[in-house]
């Protein structure tokens, strides 16, 4: 349980009043001592003669702060009570990230000491999808690799990033942060269970500790609308596929620009004649989306010399592999991730199998100078070459060509011995990174939706809902 002395509302004093009608009188008294108190306060908050005004940096222009600076906790009993739960192996080490992100907010916000340039310190980001915590572990899923990489770049903008456990959790620090938090990144199913609670989302514009609704993000991994609000507030890794009939969700993409640079170049010269099987688990050779076969593997691996290496978790219920298939784990299951980018970066190329889609291993491979076979899984058979028809295991990288990736139909065993072929004879040299996927893009779209203008946004939408009679309402 969570308790914040600050974030009481006046129904919870009326309801004190009623079970001990004894105690009004003082309780009156009381209250509208507290009233006198904050009116002096916030008089010589807004005249400028507090430590806060005296001392601070003036904010930027472009950035709006509350006129009157809510009073947090003392530091120590701010970062006691907002504990996150131990048992977790995640706990420790996202406590100590929220230490320093509190600290740091509180010595600017209570003192006007500490402050950077610009104040982004004053701009809260509270992460509460689960894939912010399982970060902090180390398990590196798609999903997981993409909340990191929004992480780092909220931290290198300088945003107060706070690490949530559960939505109970995330209620309780808006009640605290309320004035500075601009975001809330949630799972899909959270944003609906806020909008459905009135212990957590604004209940009317007298509110101030519910969450406004526009505060609120889905962390979506997949394409299409999942929030209350629709598909802007909708955050995914990815663009929509082509010829997508609705409106795109927010694409926040992703980088890694800055941490595969850190991983030496393997050179060509000095790499292994292999090239590695991408699939995560085995039953992804026994699946719809399964684009070779064991005759395919076989025959390219023969005609190139060339060995098929790989990692997959062994799934039960399908123990069959390819026999042209090494593999490199012989306790089974997934490569460290130093041992798997050590084994893309020695490979001639990365091949897809088909599944899974939308992972981020491709940039990977690219980051380290290793080509992508990247399988087309269905096409226009009237247009085969329309790329905007195609169904690609990476719907992204199917827009590129060679050196770089090589897109391949399913089935076209040919087509694959030849991509290898190639990939191994004419590599391009140095790291492909993407455009979209550039440290310096990601910045920009994870600037915009921190700071964006989403409350002017809603309330357009809330106009369009209102007048149509279409869609939920809901409050400011």
């Amino acid at each position: 349980m969570y308790r914040f002395k600050s974030a009481v509302r006046l129904s919870d004093l009326s309801r004190t009043n009623k079970s001990n009608p004894s105690r009004l009188p003082l309780l009156t008294i009381s209250f509208f001592i507290f009233l006198s108190f904050f009116a002096l306060l916030s008089v010589h908050l807004l005249n400028g003669t507090s430590s806060y005004r005296e001392r601070a940096d003036p904010p930027s222009a472009s950035t709006s702060f509350p006129s009157a600076i809510p009073a947090l906790p003392p530091l120590q009993a701010l970062l006691q009570q907002t504990r996150l739960p131990k048992e977790f192996n995640w706990a420790e080490k996202a406590q100590d990230h929220n230490d320093q992100q509190m600290t740091r907010l509180w010595w600017c916000t209570q003192k006007g000491e500490r402050c950077t340039d610009g104040r982004k310190e004053e701009m809260v980001v509270i992460l509460a999808a689960e894939e912010y915590r399982i970060g902090w572990s180390g398990w590196t899923g798609g999903e997981t690799i993409w909340a990191m990489s929004v992480f780092r770049t909220m931290d290198s903008l300088g945003y107060t990033t706070i690490v949530s456990a559960n939505l109970n959790q995330t209620i309780a620090y808006h009640h605290l942060f309320a004035p500075w938090v601009k975001v809330i990144v949630v799972k899909s199913e959270n944003a609906f269970n806020c909008f459905r609670s009135p212990a957590c989302i604004k209940q009317s514009s007298d509110d101030a500790l519910g969450i406004p609704l526009w505060k609120v993000f889905s962390f979506h991994f997949w394409a299409g609308p999942n929030h209350p609000l629709g598909s802007r507030w909708t955050l995914s890794p990815e663009p929509p596929p082509d010829r997508y009939g609705g409106e795109p969700n927010f694409d926040l993409g992703y980088s890694f620009e800055k941490e595969c640079s850190k991983d030496p170049l393997v050179p060509h010269s000095e790499r292994v004649n292999q090239a590695f099987l991408y699939a995560k688990h085995s039953e992804f050779f026994t699946d719809a989306n399964y684009a070779w076969s064991d005759l395919i593997l076989n025959t390219t691996s023969t005609n190139l010399n060339l060995t098929f290496v790989g990692a997959p978790i062994v799934t039960p219920g399908f123990p069959t592999l390819p026999p042209a298939l090494h593999i490199l784990n012989p306790w089974g299951g997934l490569l460290e991730p130093h041992d798997f980018f050590d084994q893309l970066g020695r490979s001639i190329a990365l091949v897809g199998i088909g599944d899974p889609p939308l992972s981020p291993s491709p940039y990977d491979a690219l980051c380290r100078g290793t080509p992508f076979i990247n399988p087309i899984l269905e096409w226009d058979v009237n247009a085969k070459e329309d790329r905007t028809r195609w169904v690609s295991q990476q719907r992204t990288l199917k827009h590129f060509d060679p050196p770089y990736v090589y897109n391949v139909f399913r089935g076209d065993g040919e087509g694959l011995e030849k991509a290898l072929r190639e990939a191994r004879e004419k590599p391009f040299e140095g790291r492909f990174i993407p455009p979209r996927m550039k440290e310096e893009e990601m910045r920009k779209r994870v600037t915009l939706l921190v700071e964006g203008k989403w409350r002017e946004e809603a309330e357009e939408l809330l106009k369009v809902r209102t007048e149509s009679g279409e869609g939920e309402l809901f409050i400011l």
